[in-house]
């Protein structure tokens, strides 16, 4: 490891300078080979070194955000992505900037194909700027009389800089079916909030009320956040409203 370290710290260095702004899509594929792969990935493996790097991660996430998996907002951050795959970039595999904390679900879905026609395929929440726009849809249906959520990416609203990204990221991680499951839940969580009030708030006081829990929401899990989403979504569905009594 001594013999190519000034190599690493050269790769370390290029990955920086792909950051600010974000074109990691331009780095150069990794100039290693055998034996040198196996060491570098051997960075990886089990230790005590590894575990004290993974603490220091998950510390250093936002603790309003830490609890949740930052692709897609769902699972627990049960697990590290290699942003730039470990197969094809080793140099990378212990590098703390490299290793985003994520729930298994997204992790396997990410799997180490990272790219798509030249576009990243997953959004990297450390140095993306993401628009402060809403481009995350949601429509109420009902199917047996039950209310489910559909989601759908508004794409002509996002910024082309980085259209492909999110386009990408949300369609590479089946967000809007994965949200889709987990709608029920949130629409029997707010049916549970708002019945208890009706015959003492009319249906604007509580389409008010869901708009402000929204915005709470949003102000800090972001503009897009599936969960705040339904909750505009559920305000301006005529027929939920009515058959939650307002």
């Amino acid at each position: 490891m001594q013999a190519i370290r000034t190599d690493v710290v050269r790769r370390f260095n290029s990955y920086t300078q792909r950051t600010n702004p974000i074109s990691l899509e331009a780095i150069t594929p990794s100039p290693f080979g055998a034996p040198n792969v196996v060491l570098l990935e051997s960075c990886y493996s089990k230790s005590n070194s590894l575990s004290i790097l993974k603490t220091r991660i998950r510390e250093n996430q936002d603790i309003l955000l830490r609890s949740e998996c930052q692709y897609c907002n769902i699972g627990e951050p049960n697990t590290f992505d290699h942003y730039l795959p470990q197969v094809d970039f080793p140099e990378f595999s212990a590098l703390s900037i490299n290793l985003i904390p994520c729930c298994s679900a997204c992790n396997t879905a990410k799997g180490e194909d990272w790219l798509l026609a030249g576009d990243r395929k997953i959004i990297n929440f450390y140095f993306d700027i993401l628009p402060n726009i809403s481009y995350l849809n949601c429509t109420i249906v009902y199917k047996a009389g039950i209310p489910q959520a559909n989601f759908t990416i508004n794409g002509p609203a996002i910024p082309l800089n980085v259209r492909p990204v999110i386009a990408n990221h949300f369609d590479g991680l089946n967000l809007a079916e994965r949200y889709k499951r987990r709608s029920n839940n949130e629409i029997v969580d707010v049916l549970s909030s708002i019945t208890p009030h009706v015959g003492t708030l009319s249906r604007l006081q509580i389409q008010t009320h869901l708009r402000n829990e929204a915005g709470y929401m949003k102000a800090t899990k972001g503009e897009n956040y599936w969960r705040a989403v339904i909750r505009i979504a559920l305000s301006n569905s005529n027929r939920f409203l009515t058959d939650a009594g307002y």
